[in-house]
C-alpha cells in the first residue's frame, strides 16, 4: 500500500452535480484552475459549501456504466480514509562490511473502514462533466458532503515544479506529508501509491522507534575481519481528516509527488 495532480483540469463552476441515485444539485462555485505551461500536470482538490472535493479511477469496461461504479467506489475509499485510518510502516535494513553488503525492506499496513461502499452513495457528480478519460483511466470527480473542513491552499512554483516537493509547507493545525512514487503501468497504482506515501510520512514525522543490533568478528587472518549492522524502524498511528490537497506528475518521468495533510 504505497509516495501526490494539480491536473490542467478546468475546475469549471460545476451545476447540476447529481448524486448515485438522485438528480440535481447546486453548483460547487470552484473557479478554474490556471494551466501551467510544462510544469506538469497538478491536479488541486477543493471544498465547496461543505462538500469536499475527490477523484475516483477505474480502467475502462465494456460497459461505461461498470467504470464509473469502480471509479467512484475508489473514491469512496478515499471518503472512508479521510474520517479514520491506522498505518504500520517497517523498514528493516542491513548493512556489512563487504562490498554490496547491503540490503532493504519495507512492510507496510493499512486499516480504514472497509464497508467503504456505503459512502458511495454520499458522492454527487455530474455524469456529463465530471466523468473523463486520462491515461487509459476513466476518472469521476466527486464530491462528498461533510461537516469536516480542510485549509484552502494555492501552490508557488519554483523550476517548473510546485514548491512543495522541494520542502513540505507549514499548514497551521495540520501534519503534513508529501509522498512520492515512480510510476507503475496502471496509472491508479501510481495514484494510489503516491497519496499512501504521503499517509506514511505523516505517521513517521510523528513517532518512530529504532532498533539497531551490530556484529562484529575477526578471523585468524591480518585482514579476515568484518562487521554487520541490522536496523528496524517502526512507525504507526491513527490519522483523523488524512486529505490530499494537490498531487503533482513530473513532465520527466511521469512520476508523481502528492502534498497529504491530517488533523493534529
Amino acid at each position: 500500500m504505497k509516495k501526490l495532480l494539480a491536473l490542467a483540469l478546468s475546475l469549471g463552476i460545476l451545476s447540476s452535480c447529481t448524486s448515485v441515485g438522485t438528480s440535481t444539485r447546486q453548483s460547487s462555485g470552484v473557479k478554474p484552475a490556471v494551466n501551467r505551461a510544462q510544469t506538469g500536470e497538478l491536479w488541486s482538490m477543493a471544498s465547496s459549501n461543505g462538500r469536499l472535493l475527490f477523484y475516483g479511477m477505474s480502467g475502462r469496461r465494456s460497459k461505461p456504466e461498470e467504470a464509473i461504479q469502480l471509479a467512484l467506489e475508489d473514491a469512496a475509499r478515499k471518503v472512508a480514509m479521510f474520517y479514520s485510518v491506522e498505518g504500520s510502516m517497517v523498514q528493516q535494513s542491513t548493512i556489512g562490511s563487504a562490498t554490496f553488503d547491503y540490503s532493504s525492506t519495507t512492510d507496510t499496513t493499512l486499516l480504514y473502514d472497509t464497508d467503504y461502499k456505503k459512502y458511495v452513495d454520499m458522492l454527487e457528480y455530474n455524469p456529463e462533466t465530471d466523468v473523463f478519460e486520462y491515461q487509459q483511466m476513466l476518472v469521476v470527480r466527486a464530491w462528498h458532503r461533510t461537516t469536516s473542513s480542510v485549509p484552502s491552499y494555492q501552490s508557488s512554483w519554483q523550476n517548473g515544479r510546485p514548491t512543495w516537493t522541494l520542502e513540505p509547507p507549514a499548514i497551521p493545525g495540520f501534519q503534513v506529508g508529501i509522498g512520492y512514487a515512480g510510476r507503475r503501468s496502471v496509472h491508479k497504482d501510481t495514484v494510489n501509491a503516491s497519496h499512501e506515501n504521503a499517509l506514511f510520512a505523516i505517521i513517521s514525522n510523528r513517532s518512530n522507534a529504532v532498533q539497531n543490533n551490530s556484529t562484529s568478528y575477526r578471523g585468524p587472518g591480518t585482514f579476515d575481519y568484518g562487521s554487520r549492522t541490522n536496523s528496524t524502524i517502526t512507525s504507526s498511528g491513527r490519522l483523523e481528516g488524512f486529505y490530499v490537497l494537490e498531487t503533482w506528475e513530473d513532465p520527466r518521468d511521469k512520476s508523481l509527488w502528492s502534498l497529504g495533510i491530517a488533523r493534529q
